[in-house]
């Protein structure tokens, strides 16, 4: 498994990432004081280990159920709430954890993370600020401040938060990723490209590449205009995240610029497939049927898109 990233909001891999550091440590940690809770919750954390978060959540509340609470069955609860996309619940128990002991760095980093994933970001901020102050040294963390940084559009601060995580781990390839974002926000688009290219050397002679950096190394050459080689770096990326739909939107754009219609077409109409609420996509796929001259598909996508639309904006009504 990769090393952690924190790619909030605009970046796609980011839960990914953060459950599999946020399991490490329940899975390693052992704080039993019983022969039954090590039988029960090391039950737990195995069925966790295995992917079985519903048969880890279940072991838990039966646990809890015949009378016996505490901090760790809490907070491996909140832990396995995590993984179920259940953030609120999971907040609600690492509220009652925090009762019975005063929350560690690591847990304070997934009580964070429950607050990346109800979009309230300045919470998100306060709980990881809180994390990496008892525990300065922790590379992850700090890399979890800077895409929360990066998501509220404070990018010189996601880069100083970017820098101490590489100083702590270096040769990090997405959190240089991370820092190339945050340039780009700065418009600094050469010093951009430059920390996405350091980004790819890293690993270059690494079995496991992220396609992260080709990803958005590629999207920023497209927009100046280099598109045969934004167009290798994209297809390099998907041939390592097939599934990843801003990849293949990316790759959708540059087949348009090309020319290669058809090309772009597919991609795009992958791209949908994977991410359907994606309004910017029927935009775009709306603008390839235009020009092939395919009228009424075109005006179905843009209906697609006006939908899309209102409903967000309903969505921030309430």
């Amino acid at each position: 498994m990769t090393a952690p990233a924190c790619r909030i909001a605009t970046q796609s891999h980011a839960r990914h990432h953060a459950r599999w550091f946020c399991l490490f440590w329940f899975i390693l940690a052992s704080f039993a004081s019983s022969a039954q809770k090590v039988s029960v919750l090391d039950e737990a954390r195995s069925l966790v280990r295995d992917g079985k978060p519903r048969e880890a959540e279940a072991a838990v509340r039966r646990y809890l159920s015949e009378g016996t609470d505490g901090e760790e069955a809490r907070s491996l609860l909140g832990l396995i709430l995590y993984q179920e996309d259940k953030p609120a619940d999971s907040l609600a128990e690492f509220t009652r954890a925090a009762r019975f002991a005063t929350p560690t760095s690591s847990k304070l980093i997934v009580v964070a993370l429950d607050y990346v994933l109800l979009k309230d970001l300045p919470k998100a901020d306060k709980w990881m600020t809180a994390a990496v102050e008892k525990q300065p040294e922790n590379a992850a963390a700090w890399r979890y401040i800077g895409g929360i940084k990066y998501s509220e559009n404070r990018f010189s601060e996601a880069i100083e938060s970017y820098k101490k995580s590489l100083a702590l781990h270096p040769g990090d390839v997405l959190v240089q990723d991370g820092i190339g974002r945050a340039l780009e926000g700065l418009s600094r688009d050469d010093d951009a490209i430059s920390a996405y290219k350091e980004a790819l050397q890293w690993q270059s002679g690494s079995p496991q590449k992220h396609p992260e950096p080709m990803l958005h190394l590629g999207a920023l050459l497209l927009r100046k205009g280099e598109v045969p080689s934004a167009l290798s770096l994209l297809l390099s990326a998907e041939q390592l995240s097939p599934n990843d739909a801003a990849i293949r939107e990316q790759l959708g754009n540059a087949w348009m610029q090309s020319g290669n219609l058809a090309k772009a077409q597919k991609e795009v109409e992958t791209a949908l497939t994977l991410s359907p609420r994606n309004s910017h996509l029927h935009w775009l796929l709306a603008s390839i049927y235009r020009k092939e001259g395919l009228t009424e598909q075109a005006n179905r996508e843009l209906k697609q898109y006006s939908a899309l639309l209102g409903a967000h904006s309903s969505d921030k009504l309430q």
